[in-house]
């Protein structure tokens, strides 16, 4: 991301901070009371409470889910309701774009071989056609 970017983004969460701090709490008191209002039978899942640490809500994966869009028919799954499960998937996902990213750097260091050696191989050239008077005449300039 570019700095004047960086910063504009800066700007407008710190704009935005003190009402998101204000909120947070009083969706976690809603959280609490729809978990104590829930009949023990009711398979609607319930909300987490958020964190109040802003940087922990980036990677916050509940603030993603849209559970009430459609009414819950059966046995939850266990990706909506199983932490561990979650986080499986989270790491199954990382462990994806890391070998997305290894594939990537492999070639990108055979990229750069095959540039370095065309490269060698234009100074050799080079080298190779340089007469010893030219050499003599290169060394004095450069002094």
């Amino acid at each position: 991301i570019g700095t004047k970017l960086h910063q504009a983004t800066r700007k407008v969460i710190s704009k935005r901070q003190p009402a998101l701090l204000r909120s947070i709490p009083k969706f976690n008191g809603y959280c609490e009371d729809l978990e104590r209002l829930r009949p023990p039978a009711c398979m609607i899942p319930i909300l987490t409470p958020l964190s109040t640490r802003l940087n922990t809500l980036r990677d916050d994966p509940s603030l993603h889910e849209d559970v009430w869009i459609t009414p819950a028919e059966g046995q939850i799954p266990r990706w909506l309701n199983d932490v561990d499960v979650r986080d499986g998937i989270h790491a199954l996902h990382s462990a994806d774009r890391c070998a997305e990213e290894s594939v990537r750097l492999n070639m990108e260091c055979r990229n750069m071989s095959t540039w370095l050696t065309e490269e060698l191989r234009i100074v050799k050239a080079a080298i190779g056609t340089l007469t010893g008077k030219t050499l003599k005449s290169h060394a004095t300039n450069t002094n």
